[in-house]
């Protein structure tokens, strides 16, 4: 059994988080992020800012990668609802697969 778990192609169907042997701290991608599009770390957290990728990666990656739960991300990001943190994530994953086309 254990042969053939290592020689069997990774499942498609199991997400990546899970297949994740360490997942980042909120603060490892939060600077990763901030670093990566070289805005300042309150940038993340600005309100009424639309298009603000910083904002719409963060959030992403924490809800992707992380074991953030919405709930927690309201405080970070602006104070949006758990609906709004959603919709983004909905939307930076239609993003994604229209930029890897």
């Amino acid at each position: 059994m254990q042969h053939d778990l290592a020689v069997r192609a990774p499942d498609r169907n199991v997400l990546l988080q899970r297949r994740l042997a360490r997942r980042p701290s909120s603060d490892v991608v939060k600077d990763t992020v901030v670093k990566y599009f070289r805005v300042r770390p309150s940038v993340l957290s600005e309100t009424r800012r639309h298009n603000n990728d910083a904002c719409i990666a963060a959030v992403y990656l924490l809800r992707t990668f992380t074991d953030t739960s919405a709930s927690s991300l309201i405080e970070d990001f602006g104070g949006v609802n758990t609906a709004a943190i959603s919709k983004l994530v909905r939307r930076s994953e239609v993003r994604r697969k229209v930029d890897d086309k």
